[in-house]
């Protein structure tokens, strides 16, 4: 697996206690797709191809539904892989629906939380959601 651009050693320090914001896309604040997405491209190099053009304004329940439509729909351009990977993107599943998403990291995971109020990182068994898998964008895995 190889992304486009090897991040910095140290990349995953300069996101930990970004707000979370519902529908955020930027540093000043992320939603957990936004997160992923921000970082795939600005830390990795590699464009997800996931469009997001939603506002802050959406509703909750808006933005999860959509989220879950989301990894749903772009799952065809990414592959399930059984061990993770630094930089393999983790889905999660909330009330039996797969919609939270973040980054695997050396035995962590990366991820903006709407509960914990921002970007943490914390071990994968430390998560507090099920587990769906991981996954890389299928381009990587040439």
């Amino acid at each position: 697996m190889s992304f486009p651009k090897k991040p910095e050693a140290n990349w995953p320090e300069k996101y930990i206690g970004i707000p979370w914001l519902l529908g955020g896309v930027k540093p000043c604040g992320f939603d957990c797709l936004g997160f992923l997405n921000w970082c795939y491209t600005h830390d990795f190099g590699f464009d997800t191809g996931i469009a997001l053009t939603r506002r802050s304004q959406t509703s909750p329940t808006k933005i999860m539904a959509e989220n879950a439509a989301l990894c749903k729909n772009s799952l065809g351009g990414w592959q399930k892989i059984k061990t993770p990977t630094n930089g393999a993107g983790v889905l999660m599943r909330l009330r039996d629906v797969p919609c939270h998403v973040g980054i695997y990291w050396n035995g962590d995971v990366l991820h903006c939380d709407e509960y914990r109020k921002g970007v943490v990182r914390e071990r994968v068994e430390d998560v507090g959601l099920n587990l769906v898998g991981y996954f890389l964008p299928k381009e990587t895995t040439k």
